[in-house]
């Protein structure tokens, strides 16, 4: 499967719906999509750009979870829920980092004070080389950094109190 038009009256993509496409290049999420189910998209490892249309209300844990070519997210900037900064997408008032793409430029992250919530999957496959978590932060979810493995520096801040399983896996 490498390419797939989806209906425009299309208003959900269910849970694994794509899952494991990992011949999958591209998708046009429709303006009539209201939700991404967990694991939506997980493997499709040939995406590269992502758009978030103003309709989508929810995505599921780990979406774009392992689709290593992603660059950059685009969100639609009516959308009520989320956004992206710099090509990060994060929930709309910057509490929730969704997803960091993996082909993103940059080699170091400071994360905005405002973010108190990883998603899970939220830096697999990264090439960042260094991170600073928000002092906000008090979990690391489980596969958060999965298969990072250019990642040599982390500053966590002193509340963390958990560490998810296999949050540094490689």
């Amino acid at each position: 499967l490498r390419n797939v038009v989806l209906p425009r009256t299309l208003t959900s993509i269910g849970d694994y719906a794509f899952s494991q496409c990992t011949n999958l290049s591209s998708i046009n999420i429709p303006p009539s999509v209201t939700s991404i189910g967990k694991y939506a998209f997980y493997s499709c490892k040939g995406f590269k750009i992502t758009r978030i249309p103003s309709s989508v209300t929810s995505i599921g844990e780990g979406a774009f979870g392992e689709c290593k070519e992603i660059a950059y997210f685009q969100v639609d900037p009516s959308n009520p829920n989320y956004q992206s900064v710099d090509g990060i997408l994060f929930s709309k008032n910057l509490d929730t980092l969704i997803c960091f793409p993996p082909c993103h430029h940059l080699s170091s992250y400071q994360m905005p004070a405002t973010v108190t919530i990883i998603e899970p999957y939220s830096f697999c496959y990264t090439e960042l080389r260094s991170i600073t978590f928000s002092n906000s932060i008090t979990a690391i979810p489980k596969f958060a950094f999965y298969k990072a493995p250019n990642l040599v520096t982390f500053v966590i801040p002193p509340q963390v109190v958990s560490i998810g399983e296999s949050a540094f896996e490689q």
